[in-house]
């Protein structure tokens, strides 16, 4: 028996169900996929997925390839955390903070830290309230690193700097005169939503 070839329509009702499958698994729709999606619902996922066009760039800032192409856990928060990761650049929905999880086994938001543990590394994010990155690590000079502990910074969620230090004293340095690889980002903005990351291994 022949099969019928799948028609164009077919194909997108197929990728509409594939990213509203991906969006409800983190909990960012609740619709009953058993059921024809609306030509409303087919917009909201589109709008979620997409998100909007940023104003420096042509990248947009949805939900589609945040989820789809990194292992993302999320927390539940309390409404002041969740304001403090948000303006750090964490992606935020809900009472829910959602974070890429790196390839680590266990993720803890415990106070202003982030915690990500796998056998033999440990990775702790120190939520910097914004713009105080350079004011916190002057305090922080005189805090000595355990041996095996190295510290550099992360933008938002993105990942970790490659370059890491080994103490805070050389991080604040690196902090001070660290300039962004595009000419147009806005290098106080940016500054603005760095964390601190301790990696011990």
């Amino acid at each position: 028996m022949a099969y019928k070839k799948a028609t164009p329509e077919h194909k997108l009702i197929k990728k509409y169900i594939k990213k509203a499958k991906l969006l409800k698994q983190h909990r960012l729709i609740d619709y009953d996929l058993r059921k024809t999606l609306t030509p409303a619902r087919k917009a909201a996922i589109t709008r979620l997925w997409k998100g909007k066009k940023k104003d420096d760039d042509s990248h947009y800032d949805g939900w589609g390839q945040y989820i789809d192409n990194k292992n993302v856990i999320f927390r539940t928060v309390s409404n002041k955390r969740l304001k403090e990761l948000k303006a750090l650049g964490y992606k935020t929905h809900g009472n829910r903070v959602y974070i890429d999880s790196e390839g680590y086994d266990e993720i803890h938001i415990k106070g202003k830290h982030v915690i990500k543990k796998k056998k033999g590394k440990k990775q702790t994010d120190l939520l910097v309230p914004r713009g105080e990155i350079l004011n916190t690590l002057e305090r922080l000079t005189k805090k000595k690193l355990p041996k095996g502990q190295f510290v550099t910074v992360r933008i938002g969620d993105y990942s970790p700097f490659k370059t890491v230090l080994k103490s805070y004293e050389s991080l604040l340095n690196y902090v001070s005169n660290w300039k962004p690889r595009k000419e147009f980002d806005a290098r106080d903005d940016l500054i603005g939503q760095m964390s601190i990351v301790e990696i011990e291994q």
